[in-house]
Parts: structure tokens; sequence; C-alpha cells
């Protein structure tokens, strides 16, 4: 097998089939819910483990990509940060700041 992360994410479907992995999905974003509240509450280790649950949830999140194909995702991504751009934008004054 390829160690191409693509490859990769598609094998973990193939392997585990796309129910088992949409159930894995539920469980890795409710393990990063629950490091988020954990560094809210400033307990040890916090920001470590919510580290380890940011990269579990991108990489499942790359296995659904191949469930549901790249085309529809990308398309609604750029439509939120189109609009997360316009909010900024509202929220300091309709200009963009100078970098």
């Amino acid at each position: 097998m390829n160690d191409e992360p693509c490859d990769v994410y598609k094998a973990a479907v193939e392997a585990f089939g796309k129910k088992a992995q949409v159930l894995k999905t539920v469980e890795e974003c409710a393990e990063l819910i629950a490091a988020c509240m954990h560094m809210l509450s400033c307990r040890p280790n916090a920001i470590l483990n919510l580290v380890e649950e940011i990269a579990d949830v991108e990489i499942i999140c790359a296995q659904m990509r191949t469930i549901v194909g790249d085309a529809g995702v990308d398309a609604a991504k750029k439509y939120k940060l189109d609009r997360l751009r316009g909010m900024i934008d509202a929220r300091m004054g309709g200009g963009r700041a100078e970098g």
C-alpha cells in the first residue's frame, strides 16, 4: 500500500466500511468536544489532548471526503469561508487590516 495520505484514507474506508467510519466520525467529534471543554476548564495536558483530537478529526474527515466526494465539500467550504470573511469584515468595520 502506498503511504500517501489519500491512499490511507481510501484504504481505511475499504477496510472498515462506510458505516463504521461514519460511526467513528461521531466518536472522534465527541472526543474533540470533550477536549475543548477540558481546555476551557484548564485541565492538565488539555492542550496536548486537544491537539491529538484535532488530528483525529482531521483524519476521519478526510476519510468522509472519500465517501461523499471532494467537490461538494470544497464548494461548501468555499461558501462558508466567504461567509466568515464577510462576518470578519463586518466586525472589523468593513475594511481589511494591513498585514
